[in-house]
């Protein structure tokens, strides 16, 4: 009788090892069945497919031991190319020249109280109707008077000289009557800054009055002619 029973233990005992061996054979297939279907929907499925509802197994990636070294000698290694090239731009840096700011314009001669205006008039009546060069030439004589010692140092000086016998306009009364147009002022203002083309002439008279005979013709050296006026200077 015992050796029934130890005879049927041994075999319950192995039907019971081998049920244990197949749940667990079966358990090992189906887990490996699942790993391998969660990694073929995550090869095949793009990020877009993700929203924050569904479960994401991420696949990690282990890094080499090449290139773990790689990642952390590379920022070393790309600081020292910048620090380097830094370098070098600094030792063939080359400062630009400093620019020098121009000097403002400044007028040939001074004005003082009425001047300008009076210049506007003296040469709006001398060269009425005259193109821009004709009334800077007219300007640019009474500069020139201005800046020699042979004549009054200051403009309206020169105009009124000699009770206005200079002008013919100071004696005929066109001076006061003349409405002074843009392209005199121009003439004037661009005179005052330095613009002359009158070769230093200090007189000038209509072709007329500067025929031979006349009082120009014979005391003084005519320089040109331009805008209906002939130009002289002194012998």
């Amino acid at each position: 009788m015992l050796k029934k029973n130890v005879k049927l233990s041994t075999v319950i005992f192995a039907t019971l090892v081998f049920c244990a061996g197949i749940t667990v054979f079966t358990t090992m297939q189906k887990q490996k069945s699942e790993q391998t279907k969660v990694v073929e929907i995550v090869e095949n499925t793009d990020d877009s497919d993700y929203n924050d509802e569904c479960d994401y197994i991420p696949v990690i990636e282990v890094e080499t031991k090449s290139s773990v070294i790689q990642h952390l000698f590379m920022p070393y290694v790309e600081n020292e190319i910048d620090t380097e090239q830094a370098k070098e731009n600094i030792e063939n840096y080359t400062p630009e020249p400093e620019t020098e700011a121009e000097p403002e314009p400044q007028m040939v001669i001074e004005l003082i109280g009425e001047d300008y205006d009076n210049f506007l008039r003296i040469v709006e009546a001398e060269a009425t109707g005259s193109d821009v060069a004709a009334k800077m030439m007219v300007a640019n004589v009474i500069i020139n008077r201005v800046k020699s010692p042979a004549f009054p140092s200051r403009v309206t000086d020169v105009i009124f000289q000699g009770n206005g016998e200079q002008f013919e306009p100071i004696r005929d009364g066109r001076f006061y009557t003349v409405t002074v147009t843009d392209s005199t002022v121009e003439a004037v203002n661009r005179a005052l800054y330095g613009e002359d083309n009158s070769q230093g002439a200090t007189f000038f008279a209509t072709l007329y009055a500067s025929r031979p005979g006349t009082w120009h013709a014979q005391n003084l050296e005519k320089l040109f002619e331009y805008g209906g006026h002939a130009y002289f200077g002194r012998r």
